[in-house]
């Protein structure tokens, strides 16, 4: 069957206008525009992250929130280890130590603030505690540490709590828990100075004056303020 010229130009002409818009929509999925990332599309291209700041747009494309991250990290960014003291190997609490004498007065407790434990000084001295250690790592010369523990005991004036630094043997220490029998957020600051280039700070849950009942302690933070 003869086919005249006309015919094949039709044909072909049919073939691109077929072709032209597959070849649009696989190049506007492989190398999306501006105004496609910010149009509100649930599929979000994977782009290269600024480790400074992360943009969210919100509503219309001009109206962004930018918010900085915090360059200050502490313990690699894990924050206080095992603060809850959920975590127990062997009867003891993973990332705290003590002194070898105290180990038959230091025990988990179900009688917790937040979780499943908290840990327990017995009684028995005159003067216990426990610690752990943080390491900062950022610019935090000039800057506030504050150390805030959940802690109960029904003997005044026993339980407290401290932070300082490993390097210079300084520590702020706490008010005392009333010793009413009810849990109370314990708060202490430790601020460094503008030239301090401490990164090393020991965290102490302690008592003294010979309580009769234990001390309880549980979900420990430290946080880093201006």
């Amino acid at each position: 069957m003869a086919i005249t010229l006309s015919k094949v130009i039709t044909i072909r002409s049919a073939v691109l206008v077929l072709l032209i818009p597959i070849c649009s929509f696989a190049g506007k999925a492989a190398h999306p525009t501006n105004g496609d990332v910010n149009g509100g599309s649930s599929v979000t291209p994977a782009v290269e992250r600024d480790e400074s700041m992360t943009s969210v747009t919100a509503g219309s494309r001009s109206e962004q929130q930018r918010t900085e991250f915090n360059p200050i990290m502490i313990n690699d960014g894990d924050g206080v280890r095992n603060g809850g003291f959920e975590q127990w190997l062997a009867g003891k609490p993973l990332f705290w130590n003590w002194l070898e004498r105290y180990d038959a007065f230091v025990a988990k407790s179900e009688e917790a603030s937040e979780g499943r434990f908290a840990v327990t000084l017995n009684p028995g001295y005159d003067y216990l505690f426990v610690f752990s250690r943080v390491e900062l790592f950022g610019p935090v010369a000039g800057k506030t540490l504050v150390l805030s523990v959940w802690a109960k005991s029904s003997d005044p004036k026993t339980a407290y709590i401290a932070i300082g630094s490993e390097g210079e043997e300084k520590a702020v220490f706490s008010g005392q828990h009333p010793g009413d029998g009810q849990w109370h957020r314990m708060e202490v600051t430790y601020k460094l100075a503008k030239d301090d280039v401490s990164r090393s700070f020991r965290l102490e849950l302690k008592y003294g004056h010979t309580p009769k009942r234990p001390c309880y302690y549980d979900n420990v933070r430290v946080e880093v303020r201006e």
